[in-house]
């Protein structure tokens, strides 16, 4: 009988019923859905639906977010249940690439502790690059699970709406501001009135607003940093409004002294009649500018940075002046306050005001599109791109590789077999030859590409004015040998983020990897994760930072020479120093920490030099402007020049044809200063260029300083500490310092109008635009712009020479959309001797009046005005004037 043996068959029955148990308890165990686990996870920690913590959030101003700008999102929270440790997170709500689909996510955290029955609140600052109309916001335990999840509405302005920021401890009296028209009927004034509580303090945030308005407020309840965010988004081109008036000391007091225009030292009241209203101001309502009613003023005295604009006697009643890149206008009366809240000109008051800091960015025309970024990147990406160590071995080095490879593989491999008799030989030649070159390909490679990190910086530190707080913005390329997870540390208290467009170049349509930012106990830490090998990931820090010292000039302008000394207080040394003017520059070489140098620059009067500074710097050193190899960017010099064309917008990989790089638009305020190679880049195509300022000079200030340091100072830099996975890095480190100089007049003058940047200060009429920057456009009304002479009091024999733009239809209207009559012939000329508009013809684009002293008025204003008063002809278009100076002054 043959005997049948059934275990194995049964020994294997029982295993797989073993192996689908063990895998039935591993689908139960670790595969269970996300929601289930993390509520049975929230049930043994002892929190519920009823308990436990809870959160709020308010997302942007109110809701609101000017689009390409860091917004706070403040979250409120509370716990009602068992002590709570765990993580507040929130994702960008706008990751992605060139190519629009997902890019590098990026994530916000930060970590929270609640114990039972505390309440806290936290902000956290998020970049925001699309119009996102909401965000999510996770509260996460200790495990990472998530326990909470609150979502926030935000509200992105549109394209030409005006954000105005109010600190004021009443909210009362601002309605004729908010009663205000934009000239463009599809944007709109929109005001949010901010506290001590919601006050940012960082400048970087600061920038969703166009202006804010400092009236009837505690100063003193900001703490430090959000004065020093102040202070710096003014340097770095913010519009502020400053109202004295009753409350001045509760207003004023706690401001930075060399920050407005005026020195107030008291209060007094004005009597019945004064005039509140510039001339050449608006004053439709009240069309002599006087206020019948007595009203109490802060007193006080114009600084050396400052302009009157109006006042009463020797008491400056609206003043005006540029502090860095921006405009600080300080009024010596409260406007929220009676009788001037209700007098008849309040809104033309504020109307003049709003035109005064913000000027054409209120005429900007919105339904052309605006500025196209698209297929540009950021030019610092790019030249961190060129930075990395080489991606391909010399051409030599290849060449001999291959010779070597062949010899080795033909007639040697011939001639050992036929020497040693072995054929079985030729086999192993074959393979040791393929062994031998792979692993010297390899080792070529590595050592082409480093085996090590490697971490490229470059930072741009703006100094205010007076050198007491500095905006610094670091860009860091980070380049890793190896496929992983890598840790980055910067010290201070910036704001991090993923460079934009660092997806741009290598044209990645996938989901990129996840980088999660995370305030530390000294600065911030980044994780990039999942990071593939050999590869470039780019980072943006910015930060305000108090400086130790500055640079200190006494310069003169005289006789067409700017002459004089420059100073250097920083704690560090300073090499390739430049002394910057409009159209002019001298390199002073290097300036030691302490050391003083003498200045002589001949101003360059050209109307139209063809060249940006940058340019002519890199022309003078024989070097290329714009894009150029990371084999040509070996030197310190290149380097500099390299970061000078990356500042204009210029330097970029990609080429428009005629062997020309892109250029990248450059734009400050909503007014576009750049690019190097003048052309303005819209949507509907290039169009000619109006010169608005240099990319390297500060605008406001008469002459900039730039140079490089040779060290990073504590107090100068607080990004100078970064490590990578706990260590520091070998890379190139290039920091650029920025600064304003001060400049006097003396002896003969011949000022370009370079130098003399007119302001819009009235608009009146109907469909009134700025289709193109420095050009404008008007169906009826008028435009008056005002220039303000410097040292009006001590000037002697002026001679001014006003002149218009050629071609203006086609400038400001590239694509022939509608009829345009050029208007820039006929302007008008205000004469202060017979309180009159005078007509003046323009002769091939040129006026100089016979007798100037009738149109300087009081600190040294001079007004023009453009006009069209036939409403039945077409649109006239007409360019922003020009004013050149030629004059005496005296002592």
């Amino acid at each position: 009988m043959q005997i049948i043996n059934h275990w194995p068959h049964r020994r294997m029955f029982f295993r797989c019923a073993g192996f689908c148990a063990l895998f039935a308890l591993f689908v139960s165990f670790f595969l269970l859905p996300a929601p289930a686990l993390a509520q049975s996870r929230d049930t043994r920690a002892g929190f519920s639906a009823a308990d436990g913590p809870t959160l709020s959030v308010n997302a942007g101003f109110n809701t609101r977010y000017r689009s390409g700008n860091w917004i706070p999102v403040q979250i409120a929270l509370s716990n009602n249940g068992a002590d709570f440790t765990g993580t507040i997170s929130i994702a960008s709500p706008d990751a992605q690439n060139y190519y629009g689909n997902p890019g590098s996510q990026s994530t916000y955290q930060i970590p929270i502790t609640l114990p039972n029955g505390s309440q806290k609140q936290v902000t956290i600052y998020l970049p925001i690059y699309s119009s996102a109309t909401g965000l999510t916001v996770r509260l996460l335990d200790s495990n990472g699970n998530t326990v909470r999840t609150q979502n926030s509405v935000l509200q992105p302005l549109n394209q030409g709406d005006v954000f105005v920021g109010i600190l004021s401890d009443t909210n009362t009296g601002f309605g004729p501001l908010s009663a205000y028209t934009p000239f463009n009927n599809s944007t709109l004034l929109i005001t949010d009135f901010l506290n001590a509580s919601t006050f940012p303090d960082k400048a970087t945030v600061l920038k969703n607003f166009d202006l804010i308005i400092l009236d009837n407020f505690t100063t003193s309840t900001l703490s430090a940093k959000q004065l020093e965010a102040l202070q710096a988004w003014v340097n770095g081109g913010g519009a502020l409004i400053v109202a004295g008036g009753p409350e001045w000391q509760r207003t004023l007091a706690g401001l930075p002294s060399n920050l407005l225009p005026v020195s107030v030292s008291g209060a007094t009241t004005l009597r019945t009649g004064t005039r509140l209203l510039p001339v050449g101001s608006p004053s439709k309502q009240a069309p002599d500018g006087t206020i019948q009613q007595p009203i109490t003023i802060s007193t006080g005295k114009v600084t050396a940075s400052g302009e009157t604009i109006l006042a009463q006697g020797n008491t400056p009643l609206i003043a005006q002046g540029n502090y860095g890149e921006g405009t600080v206008c300080y009024v010596a009366f409260d406007p929220t306050l009676q009788p001037v809240v209700g007098w008849a000109g309040a809104s033309d008051l504020w109307k003049g005001l709003l035109l005064r800091t913000l000027g054409d960015s209120l005429l900007a025309n919105t339904s052309a599109g605006g500025v196209s970024f698209q297929g540009q990147t950021n030019p610092f990406t790019n030249l961190l791109q060129s930075l990395v160590p080489n991606s391909l071995p010399s051409p030599w080095v290849l060449a001999i590789l291959l010779i070597g490879y062949i010899l080795i593989l033909g007639p040697v491999r011939l001639i050992i077999v036929r020497w040693r008799k072995k054929r079985d030989w030729s086999w192993r030649i074959v393979l040791s030859s393929v062994v031998v070159f792979s692993v010297l390909t390899y080792g070529l490679a590595l050592q082409q590409k480093g085996t090590s990190i490697v971490s490229n910086r470059i930072t741009i530190v703006q100094l205010s004015q007076g050198g007491s707080v500095s905006h610094v913005t670091t860009y860091l390329g980070i380049f890793v040998p190896n496929q992983g997870d890598y840790h980055i540390h910067f010290t201070g208290d910036g704001l991090v983020q993923p460079s934009s467009d660092q997806y741009y170049q290598s044209g990645n349509t996938n989901s990129g990897p996840n980088t999660v930012i995370a305030p530390s106990q000294d600065g911030t830490d980044v994780n990039l994760q999942g990071v593939d090998i050999w590869t470039l990931r780019s980072l943006v820090s910015d930060q305000d930072s108090q400086v130790t010292g500055g640079i200190v000039s006494h310069l003169t302008l005289k006789n067409g020479t700017l002459t004089g000394t420059v100073t250097n207080t920083l704690p560090t040394a300073l090499s390739d120093v430049y002394v910057l003017m409009p159209n002019s520059y001298v390199n002073i070489g290097d300036l030691a920490a302490g050391e003083t140098k003498l200045v002589n620059l001949p101003l360059n009067t050209a109307t139209n030099p063809g060249m940006l500074l940058a340019a002519q710097i890199a022309a003078a050193n024989g070097m290329p402007y714009g894009y150029v190899g990371n084999s040509q960017l070996q030197t310190e010099k290149q380097r500099h020049i390299a970061i000078l064309s990356a500042l204009d917008g210029i330097y970029t990989g990609y080429y428009c044809g005629g062997g020309s790089p892109c250029p990248v638009t450059i734009y400050k305020r909503g007014v576009i200063i750049g690019p190097g190679g003048g052309t303005f880049i819209y949507s509907g195509g290039p169009i000619s260029s109006v010169s608005n300022g240099d990319p390297l000079l500060i605008a406001g200030a008469p002459a900039t300083l730039i140079g490089w340091t040779n060290s990073q100072p504590p107090g100068l830099n607080n990004n100078s500490d970064i490590t990578v996975n706990g260590a520091s890095t070998s890379g190139v480190n290039e920091t650029m310092i920025q600064a304003p100089l001060d400049v006097q007049y003396s002896g003969t003058l011949n000022l370009p109008s370079s130098l003399l940047n007119g302001q819009i200060v009235d608009v009146e009429g109907s469909n009134v635009q700025s289709p193109v920057p420095g050009f404008y456009t008007l169906t009826q009304g008028t435009v008056t712009f005002e220039f303000i002479l410097p040292d009006a009091a001590h000037l002697q024999s002026e001679n001014l020479i006003l002149t218009e733009p050629n071609n203006v239809t086609q400038v400001a209207n590239p694509t022939g959309s509608g009829p345009l009559t050029d208007g820039s012939q006929q302007a008008l000329l205000y004469n202060w001797q017979t309180h009159a508009w005078d007509q003046i013809t323009f002769i091939a684009q040129t006026f100089s009046p016979a007798n100037t002293a009738p149109y300087v008025g009081p600190g040294g204003r001079v007004l023009v005005q453009f006009g069209n008063q036939n409403a039945s002809s077409n649109t006239i278009v007409f360019g922003k004037p020009a004013l050149n100076l030629q004059g005496v002054v005296g002592q």
